[in-house]
């Protein structure tokens, strides 16, 4: 019997383990690097530095594409593309905008994104139960 349950507790973690390794997470640690490879050039050699960030934006049209080819779609993975997405427009704001206001626009984008995320949920619970009624 204890050994049933250990291993069962052990699939159990190999699958939540299992998501990290999916291919579009993988493209999306790729993008990261890519992101952190840019802040690290974009003084020095700001063309490589372009290249490395359109890249990077690039490959997020490949993440999506694979996660339903492969059919590896996970919360982990909405939310680690939205993480870098996110952080590769907020390092292009820093750079752009100087400081403090280059980091204003990224956590305003991200608000005005939460509210209309939160905001069309609740329109859809409120049709999904209206159309049950």
């Amino acid at each position: 019997m204890r050994e049933a349950r250990a291993t069962q507790l052990s699939e159990q973690k190999w699958q939540r383990l299992r998501v990290l390794l999916f291919v579009p997470n993988l493209v999306d640690y790729g993008r990261l690097l890519l992101l952190l490879l840019f802040l690290c050039t974009y003084s020095s050699r700001p063309l490589q530095a372009a290249i490395l960030y359109v890249l990077s934006v690039s490959l997020d049209a490949i993440d999506g594409a694979l996660a339903r080819r492969y059919q590896q779609s996970s919360t982990f993975g909405a939310l680690l593309d939205v993480l870098v997405d996110n952080l590769g427009r907020s390092i292009l704001w820093a750079l752009a905008i100087p400081s403090p206001y280059g980091t204003l626009v990224p956590v305003l984008e991200w608000y005005a994104t939460r509210y209309l995320q939160i905001t069309s949920q609740h329109f859809r619970t409120r049709t999904l139960l209206c159309n049950q009624a």
